[in-house]
């Protein structure tokens, strides 16, 4: 978003969060709906179609402020080897980690804001793993979520056992409670849901059902819990006055890098990985090339959203044997999230006499010691040494990355990751822009 764009944003939500007196403002009270419709809108077949009407729902009180705003969200897939170093949480966006003291967030945009509910407090913080925020699911495991499920029963419970909670627990604080949208960055986070719904819609249409919180059967007549939408309402989301531009994650563009200052010919050191390796755990920066496994969710939440914790276990653990593991052993692989790809995201964590490693699949890791002084410098040169030891290490066979995540098109270079592709958008009116990577934009129109 340019800086207009965001202040505008951010603006109109400061506004709604304004209340006359000491009771709730306009802002508490949305908060207030997801808090009563806790056992309607989670665990059961209404998940997706309840957040998407409360979604819009939001949209339109940013609209009664300012008719141009439209609501953006955050493709978190794309920054989920290391979510804590994008733009997102930047002071000039939404704020870092709340204090180490008290949980209170004090930098971003809504530093200082105090939520009504549930009880009067600051907006909290607290990262799962100290500085570090639980990795996510990337765009593989995005894309593997899409195309393997064909009901939509399917789909509602699998993002909502192995991607939704994934963000809301490492986050923390108010996120991890019923009570999250008092954090902002609940928005951007349901936005990409929805999106993802809105991908998977492309694909299969507009099916509906599963089951209610009482075993009941979904019905596109029924009222979504505290708003002014039916199911069957919102499953078009075009019929709701927005629409997707195209239906496609985005191009991953890395930032130009300087060229490497490496002598030629220099060999790392080629060690076989370890049996303990800890490279792959949601918290640890080391390995550069390989994908991490996604952020668990914890029983607390699962109970709080009505999740059965064994079966959101065993799918988390069934994503990782059939998808993490299978792309970090794929000779050639290089995912566009992984820090390789992103230097951007890899600078806090590379620093001159830090060691870091890249593993190369069928040959084993690649142990490297950076000399230079500039963090972007380093993974320029860490690529540059790769290569030299592994020079196909970079040209994946795209059918066999299709085998396991089902995904479309994966270019040479991996600077693009489609999920499905979508047709012209019927109707245009307003023009949004969506939140992500540094300089890079994913267009919503309304």
């Amino acid at each position: 978003m340019s800086q207009k764009e965001r202040d505008t944003y951010f603006a109109a939500v400061k506004t709604l969060m304004k209340a006359e007196g000491n009771g709730p403002s306009a802002y508490d009270k949305m908060v207030k709906y997801h808090i009563d419709a806790k056992d309607f809108a989670h665990g059961n077949g209404y998940f997706l179609s309840w957040h998407r009407a409360y979604l819009r729902q939001f949209e339109i009180e940013l609209q009664k402020i300012d008719e141009s705003i439209c609501l953006p969200y955050w493709n978190w897939s794309l920054d989920s080897q290391a979510p804590e170093a994008c733009s997102v949480f930047t002071n000039d966006y939404y704020g870092g980690n709340g204090d180490s003291q008290s949980g209170c967030v004090t930098t971003g945009a809504f530093a200082g804001w105090k939520p009504y509910y549930p009880e009067p407090h600051c907006l909290k913080r607290k990262y799962a793993y100290g500085d570090n925020l639980g990795s996510y699911q990337s765009i593989e495991g995005m894309n593997k979520l899409v195309t393997s499920a064909s009901k939509y029963e399917d789909f509602g419970q699998t993002i909502e056992n192995n991607g939704h909670g994934h963000v809301h627990v490492s986050i923390g604080g108010d996120m991890e409670e019923m009570h999250s949208p008092n954090d902002p960055l609940f928005w951007l986070h349901h936005g990409y849901i929805d999106y993802t719904w809105a991908i998977w819609q492309a694909k299969k249409g507009t099916d509906f059902g599963g089951r209610a919180k009482d075993g009941s059967k979904c019905t596109k007549d029924t009222v979504m819990q505290g708003l002014n939408y039916k199911a069957g309402d919102v499953l078009d989301y075009r019929q709701l006055c927005y629409e997707y531009q195209n239906l496609d994650p985005g191009k991953l563009v890395p930032p130009s890098l300087p060229p490497p200052s490496v002598t030629p010919g220099t060999k790392p050191v080629v060690v076989p990985i370890p049996n303990d390796d800890k490279t792959h755990s949601c918290s640890d920066r080391s390995s550069l090339s390989d994908l991490r496994y996604p952020q668990p969710t914890t029983k607390k939440f699962c109970e709080m959203n009505g999740l059965d914790y064994a079966k959101v276990q065993q799918c988390e653990k069934e994503f990782v044997e059939t998808c993490y593991k299978k792309l970090n052993n794929l000779k050639g692989f290089v995912s566009p999230c992984s820090l390789l790809k992103r230097p951007d995201l890899a600078k806090p964590y590379v620093a001159p006499g830090k060691e870091v490693y890249i593993d190369v699949a069928g040959l084993g890791r690649v142990k490297y010691n950076p000399i230079s002084n500039e963090a972007t410098q380093v993974v320029a040169n860490v690529a540059y040494v790769v290569k030299e030891v592994a020079p196909d290490y970079d040209k994946v066979d795209p059918k066999e990355v299709e085998a396991v995540v089902g995904a479309q098109a994966f270019t040479d270079s991996a600077t693009t990751a489609n999920v499905t592709q979508a047709g012209s958008p019927a109707r245009k009116e307003t023009a949004g822009l969506v939140l992500g990577l540094a300089g890079v934009l994913y267009n919503l129109v309304f």
